[in-house]
């Protein structure tokens, strides 16, 4: 099994895409989005058309699978480099990307992939800026996963040095983000203006050994922040009913007096709402099932309910560099998702089985 950094496979500011980056490189995009439906129901339409392309392509691949590649002892890759945020020395890049590297390496000594057999692990890194719209102090962020594929003695793979074979075709990712507030959410940068964006956060998330465990996208995300702290903040009922009274409000503006009775009742009603909240009540979480038929608000603790949620830009320390690792995602396939019928499994047992406390202690 080999590992650690190829230090000849390092790109800065690359302009190609490998199979690999076109995977690690998702769309960085709001769970509340204002972007037209029709753009935002197309884009999931091919998204969705493409990945469950590429995972039938694998589960195919798999299940065609000889066995003596089956029992083949896989290569584990070193990790492709590419490091994006001009805003950080070289050296102090490097040195970042191949702290992150090591978290990828806490993942391979996990009993599932220390041993890989039948398929081939390749691994990437990416350092990227911060998100649009976040302050220059922020750390970069990284990009990294690990893809594995099936290996094909007779269908193309082929064995180093040291008899390990390399994988062939498509196959599932575990992607792993550092520092991305936006990795919570489905669609974290769309939008049609430049305020700060409302998410949904359910209020009942699973839990891994005391982290959070969200689902979206056909994966399960397993949320590890500093001790004692929240990547996000709660958004108040106040924040909430002035931003609806204020939408409602410019439209009924730009209609002038061809505005529908219904709609000026709507805005009616959530001013009444306003107005009817104690100042403490003003200052409550806000929460919301779906349904407005008792106002815009439920009970925080009613089952299905979720938090609204900003993103905070004061999680980050401003004191440490800005290469310092503060937040980090684990994604894998989800169970019951349409994925690899067998390595699907494998890198859900590796998220199981990696120690987050032990990520965790690396934060602070």
């Amino acid at each position: 099994m080999t590992a650690g950094v190829d230090s000849d496979n390092i790109e800065l500011d690359v302009g190609g895409v490998n199979t690999l980056s076109r995977i690690a490189m998702k769309p960085r995009s709001s769970a509340m989005s204002s972007a037209p439906l029709s753009n935002r129901l197309l884009r999931i339409a091919v998204t969705g058309m493409a990945a469950v392309g590429l995972l039938a392509a694998a589960a195919s691949a798999r299940a065609e699978q000889d066995p003596e590649s089956a029992r083949a002892p896989g290569r584990v890759g070193p990790a492709s480099l590419q490091l994006r945020d001009g805003r950080v020395p070289q050296a102090q890049a490097r040195a970042m990307a191949a702290e992150v590297d090591g978290l990828l390496d806490r993942l391979l000594a996990t009993p599932a992939l220390t041993d890989p057999r039948g398929f081939a692990v390749s691994r990437q890194v990416i350092l990227v800026p911060p998100r649009t719209g976040m302050p220059d102090w922020h750390p970069s962020a990284a990009e990294a996963m690990l893809l594995a594929r099936s290996i094909a003695i007779h269908g193309g793979s082929q064995a180093d040095a040291a008899g390990a074979w390399s994988g062939v075709g498509e196959g599932p990712t575990l992607q792993l983000t550092v520092n991305d507030l936006g990795a919570l959410y489905v669609w974290p940068e769309e939008g049609d203006d430049d305020r700060p964006k409302f998410f949904e956060l359910t209020n009942a998330p699973d839990d891994r050994d005391g982290f959070p465990v969200l689902h979206f996208r056909s994966r399960d995300h397993v949320v590890v922040a500093r001790p004692g702290r929240r990547p996000y903040r709660h958004v108040t009922k106040q924040e909430v009913l002035d931003r609806e009274i204020g939408d409602y409000r410019k439209i009924v503006d730009d209609l002038g007096g061809n505005a529908a009775p219904r709609l000026l009742e709507t805005l009616g009603k959530l001013e009444a709402e306003l107005a009817a909240l104690s100042p403490a009540g003003r200052a409550e979480p806000a929460c919301q099932d779906g349904s407005r038929r008792q106002g815009l608000f439920t009970d925080c603790a009613k089952v299905g309910a979720h938090f609204v949620v900003a993103v905070d830009p004061d999680y980050f320390d401003p004191a440490r560099p800005k290469t310092a690792i503060q937040l980090v995602t684990i994604s894998a396939p989800s169970e019951g998702a349409q994925g690899h019928p067998t390595l699907s499994p494998i890198l859900r047992e590796a998220m199981g089985q990696v120690d987050l406390r032990a990520i965790q202690a690396l934060l602070d």
